[in-house]
């Protein structure tokens, strides 16, 4: 896996833990955030993380085995959340967005369950801001492009453009005052632990396991990676928006 300390810090810059205690993070896979919020939160905090995928969830509760400030659920959230009105004063969530089908329910939910003064902070990587420097355009877009499109089997949507779309999606709702936030992610370096190789290695490798794209396209690809780190020549980056917002 990548490194994502940096994109943590950024999403957690804005909170103002002085003035919350109860959080909820969308999507919250192996309950990571979550545990950073609650080094950072005080003893009495309240952190619930809901995920549609089972795996991540057993490891989240065998991480924060003992700790009863956390409540991990497996459900869809296209079904709604489960929390009483005005219940939560954070609501954190990072590239889930875009795998909700009906995301006006989804931010409707949000409000209802955000105390008068809750907060949303919701990031999502626009896929299609995410370049390699490359030795064959054509094959770059080719990659890059199909990976951006593909939606996996656990996905219930899939938009390579979300980033770009979540101003405007919580615009139309009405229900929030916010602003967005770019953070974005550059690496020089093609090694184990950063988010260009991990990209190549595994998400783009399972599109040759699927028969999306072609075994030699990816080994030429890859091949080419390896090349331009030697060279002092390999870049990658992606942007991440972030909608912070407060509940009208």
């Amino acid at each position: 896996m990548y490194k994502r300390e940096g994109i943590q810090n950024h999403i957690l810059s804005f909170i103002d833990f002085s003035k919350a205690s109860t959080f909820l993070d969308i999507g919250c896979g192996k309950g990571d955030d979550l545990i950073e919020i609650s080094n950072r939160t005080c003893k009495e905090a309240k952190l619930y993380g809901v995920d549609a995928k089972t795996k991540p969830i057993e490891f989240a509760r065998m991480k924060t085995e003992g700790d009863c400030r956390f409540t991990f659920d497996v459900y869809d959230v296209e079904d709604g959340l489960k929390f009483k009105d005005g219940s939560i004063d954070v609501i954190i969530s990072c590239n889930v967005l875009e795998c909700i089908i009906d995301k006006k329910k989804l931010l409707h939910e949000i409000h209802r369950v955000l105390k008068p003064d809750g907060k949303i902070i919701m990031a999502h990587f626009d896929w299609d801001t995410q370049i390699f420097n490359t030795l064959d355009k054509k094959l770059h877009r080719k990659i890059v492009h199909t990976y951006n499109d593909w939606q996996q089997p656990w996905m219930n949507n899939c938009d390579a453009w979300m980033g770009r779309r979540i101003p405007g999606i919580f615009n139309e709702t009405g229900l929030f005052n916010g602003n967005v936030f770019v953070y974005v992610v550059i690496e020089s370096e093609y090694k184990e632990g950063f988010r260009g190789y991990s990209l190549i290695n595994e998400e783009f490798k399972a599109l040759v396991e699927k028969g999306i794209i072609e075994n030699s396209e990816f080994e030429l690809f890859k091949n080419q990676m390896i090349q331009l780190e030697k060279t002092g020549h390999y870049f990658y980056s992606i942007n991440l928006y972030t909608y912070v917002g407060q509940k009208k």
